[in-house]
């Protein structure tokens, strides 16, 4: 190992003292060779200049990571204020591996990463995708197939203008990060927002989003007795409330994805749902609640304490736009759960609009990366 971990994280409304408080925090000569970036999206158009002067500054040439809406330093959690973390990471150059952007297909990921992993086995992976892509999601999948289930850590874009990410060089567009070697010893955990309600379904009717029949019963009968006889008078007051869960072939138990319900068709018992999907998938509905997401949270950060053989060197942090300060309040509580139970470390991360997990794409959800 070289030198220990750097991170910095600052806020100011001027970009050149937004950069010199960051500077200031970092402490050459720099030997690292990995950094991480986060800009809120207020700097959206800065990347380009923010990239190359941190490229300047410590002389590292590898660099990912993207914009949020929201970015994690620290402790403190930035929004809706010109906002920068940067974390220096002091891997060996031969055991990682920044990806090349990915648009519409693996192509460029197979040309260009071969000869790697012919010496390497990635087992972690860090990833940003543009939400703007429609083929996002099978990009993710792929690449997990592809990489023999490498175990992906990320999150998409979140922005109110464009969504660039670094990945070397700046992109925009596609799917971009860094994979990891098993000499890097890495734990990842996720927790979730939302809280099931109810017995797991079949979906044994559907179409597309829409799902007629769960346990060869009307959908929408189904969706009213689990959540209950209140709720189900006035089934328009559960948007933003209750969610449709839909099981993913995980090893790790309670593993699921939340998705919006977007309509329902009493005269048909429909409803429908943010994402396609198909008969014989599982399916359950969660119920999104401050104190539960709180508690699963706790949850999360008690395991991972107990894999922990010492306080972390440093660690990435994805959390969903929906949690954070909407979540948990407006005085950095999230982030402040993570060192409470973890110690102090060098940590960041942004806000996303989805989170990536595996092979799957995740929202409402929290995902800890920690560097050993």
């Amino acid at each position: 190992m070289t030198s220990a971990f750097q991170f910095a994280h600052a806020r100011h409304w001027q970009i050149n003292k937004l950069l010199d408080n960051c500077a200031r925090q970092l402490h050459g000569p720099f030997t690292q060779s990995l950094g991480i970036v986060y800009i809120t999206d207020a700097l959206h158009d800065q990347f380009p200049a923010i990239n190359n002067y941190l490229k300047d500054l410590t002389g590292i040439q590898h660099w990912v990571g993207t914009v949020g809406m929201g970015i994690i330093g620290g402790g403190t959690e930035y929004y809706d204020e010109p906002a920068i973390a940067v974390m220096l990471c002091d891997f060996d150059e031969k055991d990682f591996l920044v990806l090349p952007a990915l648009i519409n297909n693996l192509e460029p990921y197979v040309t260009q990463t071969e000869s790697w992993h012919l010496s390497n086995h990635a087992t972690h992976g860090l990833v940003h995708g543009d939400p703007h892509n429609p083929l996002l999601q099978t990009l993710i999948q792929q690449l997990h197939k592809h990489t023999n289930k490498t175990q992906f850590v990320g999150g998409l874009s979140s922005s109110r203008e464009s969504t660039p990410q670094v990945s070397d060089t700046l992109t925009i567009g596609g799917l971009s990060g860094v994979l990891f070697s098993d000499n890097i010893p890495i734990i990842t955990n996720l927790t979730q927002g939302c809280t099931p309600i109810g017995p797991v379904h079949k979906v044994t009717e559907s179409e597309r989003n829409q799902i007629a029949s769960l346990d060869n019963e009307p959908a929408l009968s189904i969706f009213k007795n689990d959540i209950g006889e209140v709720l189900a008078r006035n089934i328009q007051s559960t948007a933003g409330y209750i969610f449709a869960g839909i099981s993913t072939d995980s090893e790790t138990p309670d593993d699921y994805m939340i998705r919006q319900i977007t309509g329902i068709d009493e005269n048909s018992q429909m409803f429908a749902i943010g994402d396609y999907i198909k008969q014989g998938q599982q399916l359950m509905f969660c119920r999104r609640d401050g104190n539960t997401a709180q508690q699963d949270m706790m949850r999360m950060l008690e395991d991972v304490k107990q894999q922990l053989h010492s306080t972390p060197r440093g660690g990435i942090y994805i959390s969903c736009i929906g949690r954070g300060e909407k979540q948990f309040g407006n005085h950095s509580e999230e982030v402040t759960m993570i060192h409470n139970t973890l110690g102090e470390f060098p940590l960041i991360g942004f806000y996303a609009n989805g989170e990536i997990f595996n092979g799957n794409l995740y929202g409402f959800t929290g995902i800890l990366m920690l560097f050993e």
